[in-house]
């Protein structure tokens, strides 16, 4: 199942990305819970391939903090990534991106959306770091 949007394309391939926590496009949110006790709604994962050809893998979750609390969402990134990684790794791809997104609450009318997103790269020496 592909998911084209403005330049960049959305596929679920749960084969190649060997997470079985994540979803393929149009299933509903998983709880993932963390060894620290922490758990976040993942709303998608999954690989997305930009109109130049490169891809990356994605991880789309819920944050409950408020959207000025970066500090914060930038820790439950971290702390996902950290999960993540390992199969992440398994997929040879070397670009992830973990998107944080505000929880839709339909009797307080917040909407929901893209707070922000982070993004890691792999270096040639195996190491990953946060591309800024």
């Amino acid at each position: 199942m592909r998911l084209e949007t403005g330049g960049w394309r959305l596929e679920a391939k749960a084969a190649a990305f060997a997470l079985p926590l994540l979803l393929s496009c149009g299933g509903g949110a998983v709880v993932k819970t963390l060894p620290s006790g922490h758990s976040f709604r993942i709303l998608r994962g999954g690989q997305v391939q930009f109109s130049d050809g490169s891809k990356a893998a994605m991880i789309v979750f819920e944050s409950e903090r408020r959207p000025d609390d970066q500090k914060g969402i930038k820790a439950d990134a971290e702390e996902l990534w950290a999960a993540y990684r390992p199969d992440i790794e398994k997929t040879g791809l070397r670009t992830a991106i973990l998107q944080a997104n505000q929880p839709k609450h339909v009797l307080l009318l917040q909407k929901g959306g893209v707070i922000t997103g982070f993004t890691w790269e792999k270096q040639a020496d195996g190491s990953w770091i946060e591309k800024k």
